[in-house]
């Protein structure tokens, strides 16, 4: 519950930092870096998530967004020259490049596991439905999912594969 509203807080506040510190470049950048170190150290401390995976990757986002946001003070006029100016946009593109490299791997894993999972949840409803064990000697995906289990999920994955979440 506290992230749904703590999200919004951060989102109004980097908003009105934008809006009525227009001008005031440095205490701009100040106050915006000081909310991303404040929501980082939040995300860090509290693990609001009940999934390892997307406590991880809000922490690695938060890690991005924190030095993203020390570049753009080289983007001002406290630094005078443009080759510097060059090398730190080379080094953002770099950081948000791995960032978003790194959330594709993570989410497209998770989603290829969970449309693995699907069918096989779909199955284990159908044969606990008709009550056909003698299906179950054809298809035997529960030793593949078991692995996957211990390896990467939940306790949630382990309700979901064996249909306790079934609606």
């Amino acid at each position: 519950m506290i992230p749904m509203l703590i999200l919004p807080v951060r989102r109004l506040a980097l908003l009105l930092v934008g809006f009525y510190m227009g001008e005031m470049n440095a205490v701009q950048i100040i106050t915006t870096n000081s909310i991303n170190l404040v929501f980082a150290i939040y995300f860090t401390h509290y693990r609001p998530h009940p999934n390892r995976l997307m406590n991880q990757m809000e922490i690695f986002n938060e890690g991005s967004i924190v030095i993203s946001g020390i570049h753009y003070t080289t983007f001002t006029e406290f630094v005078a020259d443009a080759d510097t100016r060059e090398y730190v946009g080379y080094s953002l593109i770099v950081v948000m490049v791995v960032g978003l490299v790194v959330n594709a791997i993570a989410y497209t894993r998770d989603a290829a596991v969970f449309l693995y999972l699907v069918p096989v949840r779909q199955w284990n409803w159908f044969v606990s439905t008709i009550g056909c064990e003698s299906l179950m000697s054809y298809v035997k995906p529960d030793d593949y999912v078991e692995r996957m289990q211990k390896k990467w999920f939940s306790e949630k994955w382990k309700r979901l594969v064996a249909g306790a979440d079934h609606k």
